[in-house]
């Protein structure tokens, strides 16, 4: 994978990261793209797909995971991560992230992505979510157009599968530039509730996400992300 620290005005673009036939061993968490303590970011073009974790490893898996004081995220795909879990584990697995471990006045812009996870075996404690902004620290908005968020995952525990996930941040800091997106499962998390239907986290947002959808697209296959028709 990619991994950057301490940088500034960094680019990450047209990458392609597939794990087919790879294995891990490692105690630490695992990601396609990571960057950690950096300025501004541009995440745009890449693909990562076919990663998954060993059930011994018992950690994180994430696809692209970005901690900057400006986030642009954009045109990236990310397809059929899998992490394989010991039942009793609390480990993640998230398409795309965002970690805002630091305030910052900068908004999150995430546009034209298009990610597809699907976790099988069985662990009530994970989490999984296609796009996570899962940080406690302040920023001024995210906004998201046009992005493609499938979680087919089934870990047993249906409530915690989520197609967006931001549990410690309210509706308000859903950007005006929202909507247009596609969504899969009906199931999103924000601190100010927990959506179980589409309808209602679009009546919560009044002027947002209000020509978002909730389907199941024809992609060709799990790690090909065009779509059939």
């Amino acid at each position: 994978g990619i991994s950057l620290n301490d940088c500034n005005n960094t680019k990450i673009y047209i990458n392609v990261l597939d794990g087919s036939g790879a294995t891990t061993t490692n105690s630490a968490p695992r990601y396609g793209i990571f960057s950690a303590n950096c300025g501004p970011i541009d995440c745009y073009g890449n693909t990562v797909k076919n990663m998954s974790i060993n059930p011994t490893d018992n950690q994180d898996l994430v696809g692209i995971s970005l901690l900057a004081s400006t986030v642009n995220v954009y045109n990236n795909v990310v397809a059929n991560l899998t992490n394989q879990f010991a039942v009793t584990a609390e480990k993640n697995l998230f398409g795309i992230e965002i970690r805002n471990t630091t305030a910052t006045t900068n908004p999150y812009n995430v546009y034209y992505n298009s990610v597809y996870i699907n976790q099988t075996v069985t662990s009530p404690s994970q989490i999984t979510a296609a796009f996570a902004l899962a940080g406690w620290s302040d920023f001024s908005a995210v906004n998201m157009a046009n992005n493609i968020w499938v979680n087919m995952s089934d870990t047993g525990t249906p409530a915690n599968n989520y197609s967006f996930y931001m549990p410690h941040k309210p509706n308000e800091l859903i950007g005006t530039g929202s909507g247009n997106n596609l969504y899969f499962p009906e199931r999103i998390k924000t601190s100010t509730a927990t959506y179980t239907t589409l309808a209602n986290f679009k009546a919560a947002l009044a002027n947002r996400e209000q020509a978002s959808v909730i389907e199941i697209p024809p992609f060709v296959s799990g790690s090909d992300l065009h779509l059939t028709s």
